[in-house]
């Protein structure tokens, strides 16, 4: 599916500016969308010296007033943090003028957040292919000290300039080379789900991700030289994710168990250097560890597999809540992970129905899984020509630390992944396991 098809399917981004030269048309926009009225630039000092103070002039010799500025520091990195979502609010509240988040992911996802709460529509200007957020519905941010993603309409409008995506840092490209291919393993996720009953495939949500997404990840080492053609792809394929989520108001097209692994270590506040681990590259080690958890699950003869020992001592729910709320340690996330775990605990008896439906279509849905995983290996060789890290030392992350992950992320979300499924099966301590002893794997 082409930008200009999917832009016609979304259900509140109207418009979508991709060339080079595409900041000078923010002035058209504002006129075009939203009556010609000024203007206020949301932005770090980052993102306003590659392009907020560009749009400032332009905007000021296309006749508008000057725009109003919030600048938050270049360093330390800007958190997703409520708290920052209220300082935007505020800042916005005190005129009405249209938004601009000038930025990538976290500025997007604050300035979406807000103008969300005062019921404004906003423009983004992109400054890196860095995440699929720009034209997704929702926002990942961390409130109550739990990362989840809040509801908020996408941009009415988003403006990426493609020389300004040029000249972003290049581990900001690698970063969305690696959120795109997230979208491989989070697709396995959705196939088990929609096999069980449990989460159908969404017949525009779908296919508007998959169908592209293996040719927008052709040539990385082209990604990685700065190749126009490259950025293109990986920037047209975060942009379609995002419509996708706006089509099904949900992030299932975009997210799966690999993100859950990189939630857990937002909320840890991973850093490398002292310097926060981008999102992205969070991501990359949660999709590799991923893929290496659906290899070790095929690798198993599930129908002919011995799991009614496990079925047996199925936990209650107030015993599944004390375990729960045992792996947080008491931390203030317990609460929210628990309300997650509730939501999609089964009783004995539905999880019997569940286990004898998956044997039964193993055969079939094994196959189906295959064939959408790309092997660990082939994956691995591709971050590495993009330039994204592939083993948890390379984002300050020990193995032992990586795999003592896996079970908090299973509590992360009532979305269901592989993590219910090895839960389930009473295999997840033993994959893990697996996982955490392999050569090959998170290597």
């Amino acid at each position: 599916m082409e930008l200009k098809e999917a832009v016609a399917k979304a259900t509140e981004t109207k418009e979508l500016v991709v060339e080079t030269g595409a900041i000078d048309r923010v002035g058209e926009v504002l006129r075009r969308r939203f009556a010609g009225r000024g203007a206020a630039i949301v932005a770090d000092e980052n993102t306003q010296a590659a392009a907020g103070r560009r749009i400032a002039d332009h905007l000021a010799a296309d006749g508008f007033a000057p725009p109003r500025t919030l600048i938050f520091p270049g360093r330390p990195m800007l958190g997703p943090d409520y708290a920052n979502v209220e300082r935007v609010r505020e800042f916005l509240r005190e005129g009405d003028e249209v938004p601009i988040a000038v930025g990538s992911g976290t500025i997007n996802d604050l300035v979406k957040r807000a103008s969300h709460e005062l019921k404004r529509p906003y423009v983004v200007v992109a400054t890196a292919a860095s995440v699929d957020g720009y034209t997704s519905f929702g926002a990942a941010l961390v409130k109550d000290g739990f990362k989840q993603t809040l509801a908020c309409d996408a941009p009415l409008a988003v403006v990426a300039d493609t020389e300004i995506l040029r000249n972003a840092p290049p581990p900001m490209a690698a970063a969305g080379y690696a959120d795109l291919a997230a979208k491989i393993a989070s697709g396995a996720d959705w196939i088990l789900a929609d096999a069980l009953g449990i989460d159908p495939l969404h017949p525009v949500g779908w296919p508007m991700v998959q169908e592209g997404l293996r040719g927008w990840l052709e040539r990385p080492s082209e990604l990685a030289a700065g190749s126009p053609a490259a950025l293109g792809r990986v920037f047209t394929g975060l942009a379609l994710t995002g419509f996708a989520m706006q089509a099904m108001k949900a992030s299932r097209p975009a997210s799966g168990a690999e993100h859950l692994l990189s939630h857990v270590w937002e909320m840890q506040h991973l850093t490398k250097n002292g310097v926060p681990v981008s999102h992205g590259f969070k991501v990359a080690i949660g999709t590799l560890g991923t893929t290496a958890l659906y290899e070790i699950l095929l690798s198993i003869d599930l129908p002919h597999r011995d799991v009614e020992s496990h079925l047996s001592s199925w936990p209650s729910w107030a015993e599944r809540e004390r375990e729960v709320r045992a792996a947080w340690g008491g931390s203030e996330q317990a609460e929210q992970a628990v309300i997650e775990c509730r939501a999609k605990w089964v009783e004995r008896d539905e999880l019997d129905r569940r286990i004898a439906l998956l044997r039964e279509r193993w055969p079939g849905l094994s196959e189906k899984l295959k064939g959408q995983l790309i092997p660990y290996g082939e994956l691995r060789e591709m971050f590495r020509a993009a330039g994204v890290p592939t083993a948890p030392e390379e984002i300050a992350l020990t193995r032992e630390r990586a795999v003592a992950t896996i079970p908090l992320a299973q509590t992360m979300r009532r979305r269901y992944t592989i993590l219910d499924v090895l839960y389930e099966l009473g295999l997840l301590k033993e994959c893990s396991e697996r996982l955490a002893a392999s050569k090959s794997y998170w290597r």
